[in-house]
């Protein structure tokens, strides 16, 4: 079909402007970033395609910009726009989140593309100052679960800091498996009693992946 066939309303842009931008699909979204199809095959029809075989935006955020040349009608120019898109995405979700009233799924939702896309395993300290704001977003390691178990003297040396009085701590299961291990649970109790022998108390410890996360807050295995 023919974009011209379809209603004036239907269309990407138009529907941005009348309906707002969070009102488009991701298929309608990827249209407007394309700006154009190709010899058979329209902007959206592009679009649609681009989705099917890539699934969703966590993967496209991935993807290398030599990848996309596979599909018919991706020149080296909407291959740049789209991997300069999902940067910015990327690097916008780099700044830590300030408010203290931020949940566990706003978190993921923060880290998501950063550290949930990690191809090894990776732990990130947030630190909170005693009105709850963020004072050091820092990542202290890439390993595997076990450099995991061996990092709690590294991080009571992150929290040994008068501006801490409280942290959460994230890392991810590249596997796509967010439940702790027996291992995890224990290092977390253990983590929890000797920061509290210091003043600072841990918030949350989470797990995330690409698709999902686990709180241990949120399932009762902070107490």
């Amino acid at each position: 079909m023919k974009l011209k066939e379809l209603s004036k309303d239907s269309l990407p842009r138009e529907k941005a402007l009348k309906k707002g931008i969070t009102s488009l699909s991701d298929q309608e979204l990827l249209a407007i970033i394309l700006g154009s199809g190709t010899k058979g095959k329209n902007v959206l029809e592009l679009a649609s395609e681009i989705i099917s075989i890539y699934r969703d935006f966590p993967t496209l955020a991935t993807t290398q910009i030599d990848s996309f040349y596979s599909i018919r009608g991706i020149s080296q120019a909407k291959a740049i726009s789209l991997a300069a898109t999902f940067e910015i995405a990327r690097r916008s979700n780099q700044q830590a989140p300030y408010l203290s009233t931020v949940s566990p799924s706003e978190l993921y939702d923060h880290y998501q593309l950063s550290l949930g896309q990690k191809k090894n395993e990776s732990l990130l300290l947030l630190c909170y100052d005693k009105r709850k704001r963020i004072r050091k977003e820092k990542y202290l390691f890439e390993g595997d679960e076990n450099e995991l178990s061996a990092s709690i003297k590294m991080i009571l040396s992150e929290l040994n800091d008068p501006s801490c009085s409280s942290f959460i701590i994230m890392h991810n299961h590249p596997s796509g498996i967010v439940l702790p291990s027996k291992g995890e649970i224990e290092f977390t109790a253990n983590l929890k009693a000797r920061s509290l022998a210091l003043g600072v108390e841990l918030l949350d410890h989470m797990i995330l992946s690409a698709s999902s996360y686990f709180s241990f807050k949120e399932n009762g295995l902070l107490v």
